[in-house]
């Protein structure tokens, strides 16, 4: 029969098991109104145009690009401005690195951009072009990454952020999501679960061979 210490540290390593699958894969949905995060999906863009039409649809979590650019055929608002919009490593995630080192030609690499949107568009032809941007992009990508005259920044929450208004579309419009190091990494108290069980267990086994 199991002893209750090897029960106890195999109770622990599952706890620890179940926290960093969970923490791995639950996104919040963000703000009212906006759609839920598929589980697994670290980066997602979705572009609705002013007749209400959703003209882009993209996640990472079925297309693993690291760069994209899109002609794009839809109904812009009269509204509408040619903008870039950057968003930021939470300062915890900072050390990790994964952010984007240049963009356009120009050096970012202080300024710990995880990811960058632009936009801008013809009223006469009805196109306008989407170019999306993330921080494993390779250099020729980030080097060929247009920047527009109006640019933007705001820090990932990890959550569907609403940046319409940088390109003056109407709310909800325009919805970005990028990952934080909350969904990247496990936190402190579930690798204190993890290591403790997986210590417990280990310790049993040693203590077992010596019986």
């Amino acid at each position: 029969m199991m002893s209750k210490k090897i029960i106890t540290s195999v109770f622990v390593l599952g706890l620890g098991i179940v926290a960093m699958v969970i923490l791995g894969s639950a996104h919040p949905s963000g703000a009212q109104g906006t759609p839920p995060v598929p589980p697994g999906t670290w980066d997602a863009l979705k572009i609705t145009d002013a007749n209400g039409n959703l003209v882009v649809n993209w996640s990472d979590n079925t297309d693993t690009v690291e760069y994209f650019s899109k002609l794009q055929a839809g109904v812009m608002p009269q509204t509408f401005t040619a903008a870039t919009v950057y968003l930021t490593e939470p300062a915890d995630e900072i050390p990790l690195g994964s952010y984007l080192v240049t963009l356009g030609g120009q050096n970012v690499a202080d300024k710990y951009y995880s990811d960058a949107l632009s936009i801008n568009g013809s009223f006469t032809n009805g196109l306008f072009n989407v170019f999306y941007i993330s921080d494993q992009a390779t250099n020729d990508q980030c080097a060929n990454f247009p920047i527009f005259a109006n640019q933007y920044v705001i820090p990932e929450t990890g959550q569907w952020q609403d940046v319409s208004a940088y390109f003056g579309f109407p709310a909800n419009s325009i919805l970005i999501m990028s990952d934080v190091s909350t969904n990247e990494i496990p936190e402190p108290a579930t690798f204190l679960l993890f290591g403790g069980g997986l210590v417990g267990l280990l310790t049993f086994m040693k203590r077992s061979k010596k019986a």
